[in-house]
């Protein structure tokens, strides 16, 4: 099914207010259904019942009590399906198919008792499984419809409410919150995917690594000659001056391959399918809210951050009496800046610190997680792969950076740790890093890093690129480029919004003025309209909001906030005006003076709606007399009006001079 159907659907349903509400109701209850459950998507189309609720005028909390309802109802037959079949329920079809999901689901509900039907209820494929598996264990009736109800009430609003939000964001706010909210979904599957692949790969990959060694030293007794790197490597029975003479070497050999034979064959210049993928779809999501994300991001990377937590990783080494760490840090810590500086100031590549950023934190990473579990291992190796996957995603985002001199940076420190590690491992057998000082070391570093993101002021800034402007005569202006500006406004990912209606030369001071401009011949004042303050956010759940009390948030064109924004209060509607700069200048008749800037914006107008009740100001085009009242109102400003209409807009636009 495509979107344009699934769209048509829910319109549909959307006109027919009983079948939309029975939808919600069965959706529910076949998502929590012990049979159907199991192989019906039903949070996602939760997910996108949330979302549409924001675009029509059905109630959210009438939605909220049918899933309510649908969720009790489908957990109830799937506990006396449960109770009716006992032992015959693991070979009822779909079940049969997934009997691993049966018997977790089994073990959990051995494990929980009767809490295992509200923590089940959030828990993916075990959500439809544990009410039958109550039922086949002869839970008792008023203990399972107890922890049925409870379990409901707080499924229901919380499997809607992230759909209603987003569907909220991308109707009303999309300009603030929408490319955000998309990009961090998109880098969030994308993230999820490289923990889950760091994670499968280091399960499947450990055992055969061990297995390895122990053939590889077999291998070295055998072959003396050949045999001595692996075994200077794993052996304990070499000095330090040969462990990190022959660590030097590979670390050559490493440099050599991720480094100077891509940088022959003239990799890192080369932008690649991929490099352009990326960057356009960065593109689509330029947004000042994005920005200002990435941003945040890219304050774990940086010259004096890392310097800090090399500082902070010498501190805890000292504290732990550890020299022999403390010597690998080191030797690590001289021969990474080495390379960085020639990458950096001599190959002009790197030039945001990625290998350096990489290899700091998967040496933090080391100290966290040596001598511990399996578990513990895979989780933060994951974290450290995902956060360093995020930073270089922020990058390509930020400056512009190529895909493949990104991975080699990253995948040079990740095997050159792993080699550097793994010779630490095989040589200290006296100094050990306790649980205990771990944790104090992993918690000192969360509280810092979120010092760092919360409080610290940003170190980046997103570059301003600038144009160059265009100087043109007014009649040409007048009478040809009105019609070469974009007829509308692009908003989220690019798509058209509102028609730009309106087209204004002059000095921004200027137009400030006349607007600001009052006498007794003007009715209505235009007011220059503020940030969006929190005490309006909070009026979203006011019912009784007035309409001056509403937040009126900014609008997106080209990833740019309107630079101009004026408001008139006309009735229970405002007429806002905004307005961004163009890249042309005007030049004027008198030569003394200088060209004036062309501004183009939209005229529209803000009218007050209950969506599930959350009050917001929706966005709706002006009719002609309410234009030809706002045209009386210029010209009273001593503003020259001129109109223009061509065959391929569908709107008449207001060109303005002062």
């Amino acid at each position: 099914m495509d979107k344009s159907t699934t769209v048509s659907i829910f319109s549909w349903l959307a006109d027919h207010p009983v079948l939309f509400g029975f939808t919600i109701f069965f959706i529910a209850l076949i998502e929590s259904l012990a049979i159907v459950g199991i192989i019906v998507p039903g949070v996602l189309l939760m997910l996108l019942i949330g979302a549409y609720l924001a675009t029509n005028q059905f109630p959210f909390f009438y939605a909220v009590l049918l899933a309510f309802a649908g969720a009790i109802a489908g957990d109830s037959i799937s506990y006396y399906l449960g109770y009716h079949y006992k032992d015959k329920l693991s070979t009822l079809w779909p079940i049969s198919r997934y009997p691993k999901t049966f018997q977790k689901g089994i073990n959990f509900f051995e494990r929980h008792g009767h809490k295992s039907i509200i923590l089940g209820r959030f828990i993916g494929p075990l959500r439809p499984i544990v009410p039958a598996i109550a039922g086949m264990f002869q839970m008792p009736r008023k203990q399972f419809f107890i922890s049925n109800v409870f379990s409901a009430s707080i499924w229901a609003p919380v499997v809607l409410l992230p759909g209603f939000v987003i569907g909220l964001s991308l109707e009303f706010a999309s300009d603030i919150a929408g490319r955000l909210i998309i990009l961090v979904i998109v880098i969030g599957i994308l993230l999820w995917l490289i923990f889950w692949f760091i994670k499968t790969s280091y399960l499947y990959l450990l055992p055969k690594i061990d297995q390895s060694i122990e053939l590889l030293l077999k291998w070295s007794h055998k072959h003396p000659i050949t045999g001595k790197v692996p075994s200077i490597l794993l052996e304990n029975k070499y000095s330090d001056k040969n462990i990190f003479s022959l660590l030097f070497l590979l670390f050559l050999i490493f440099a050599s391959v991720f480094f100077i034979i891509p940088m022959l064959l003239g990799t890192f210049e080369q932008a690649t399918d991929v490099d352009i993928f990326l960057k356009n779809i960065f593109l689509a999501f330029n947004s000042p809210a994005s920005n200002h994300f990435v941003v945040t991001l890219l304050n774990l990377t940086g010259l004096n951050w890392l310097l800090f937590l090399s500082t902070f990783i010498l501190i805890i080494i000292i504290l732990n009496k550890n020299k022999f760490l403390f010597q690998y840090f080191i030797f690590n810590f001289i021969l990474i800046s080495i390379i960085q500086i020639f990458l950096t100031h001599y190959f002009n590549i790197d030039k945001n610190l990625n290998l350096a950023t990489s290899n700091i934190y998967f040496f933090l990473t080391f100290i966290l997680t040596f001598n511990t579990t399996t578990k513990r291992k895979v989780l933060f190796y994951g974290i450290c792969y995902t956060l360093i996957s995020t930073i270089m995603l922020s990058l390509i985002y930020y400056d512009n950076e190529n895909v493949i001199p990104l991975i080699l940076s990253s995948g040079f420190s990740f095997f050159w740790i792993v080699l550097l590690t793994s010779s630490y491992r095989h040589h200290n057998t006296q100094n050990k890093l306790s649980i205990k000082f771990q944790n104090k070391v992993g918690l000192t570093l969360l509280i810092l890093f979120l010092f760092k993101l919360i409080i610290l002021p940003n170190s980046f800034s997103i570059p301003e690129i600038s144009k160059q402007s265009l100087l043109i005569e007014n009649s040409i202006w007048e009478n040809h480029v009105w019609k070469k500006l974009p007829s509308h406004r692009l908003g989220f990912i690019n798509k058209p919004k509102s028609p730009f209606n309106i087209q204004w030369l002059g000095y921004k001071q200027d137009i400030i003025k006349a607007l600001n401009l009052n006498s007794e011949t003007n009715q209505h004042q235009w007011l220059s309209s503020p940030a969006v303050k929190f005490s309006e956010i909070l009026q979203l759940l006011n019912s009784q909001a007035n309409i001056k009390s509403l937040a009126i948030y900014p609008h997106l064109h080209n990833g740019k906030y309107e630079q101009l924004r004026f408001i008139q209060y006309f009735n229970n509607e405002i007429v806002v005006i905004r307005l961004w700069q163009t890249d042309f200048k005007i030049k004027q008749f008198n030569p003394e003076k200088k060209a004036k800037p062309l501004w183009q914006g939209t005229l529209t107008k803000l009218v007050k709606v209950n969506i599930a009740g959350v009050m917001m100001l929706k966005t709706v085009l002006l009719n002609n007399k309410q234009l030809t009242a706002i045209a009386a109102d210029f010209s009273k400003r001593n503003l020259k009006i001129r109109y223009r209409k061509h065959n391929i807009f569908s709107h008449t636009i207001m060109l303005l001079s002062n």
